[in-house]
C-alpha cells in the first residue's frame, strides 16, 4: 500500500489502488485547482513531486506535450494524469499548487 504525503496540508493518505493525484486529493477534501474536468487541456492541476518520483506512472505523450508547452521542470506533473502505484514501498510526497486568480478589474483602453 502506497503512502502519499500532501506536504502543504501535512496529511498522509494510504492507497491500495492505482489512483491519480487529483482524485486522491479531491476524495480526501484537499483543494486542487482543476478547470478542464481532467481532460488534459489546461494544466491547472499541476503538482510538485517532492519524494518518490518512481511511484508514478510514466507521463503519456499528451501530458509530456502539455508540460513541455509550459516549460515545466521534471518534478512537475499533472494531477489528473499522474497515477500512483499502490505497490510502491516508501513515502510519496507531493506539493499541491493552488492557483489564486487576480481579482483586480482589468482596464480596457477604448480610445482609438
Amino acid at each position: 500500500m502506497a503512502k502519499v504525503l500532501f506536504s502543504k496540508e501535512n496529511l498522509t493518505i494510504e492507497t491500495d489502488e492505482p489512483i491519480s493525484v487529483l482524485s486522491l486529493a479531491l476524495n480526501n477534501n484537499i483543494p486542487v485547482t482543476h478547470r478542464c474536468g481532467a481532460e488534459l487541456k489546461c494544466s491547472s492541476c499541476k503538482f510538485r513531486i517532492l519524494e518518490g518520483k518512481e511511484a508514478f506512472s510514466n507521463p503519456s505523450t499528451a501530458e509530456e506535450r502539455l508540460l513541455k508547452k509550459y516549460d515545466y521542470p521534471d518534478f512537475i506533473r499533472l494531477g489528473c494524469q499522474a497515477k500512483i502505484d499502490p505497490n510502491y514501498e516508501g513515502l510519496v510526497e507531493v506539493g499541491t499548487i493552488i492557483k489564486t486568480h487576480n481579482k483586480q478589474k482589468r482596464v480596457v483602453n477604448t480610445k482609438k
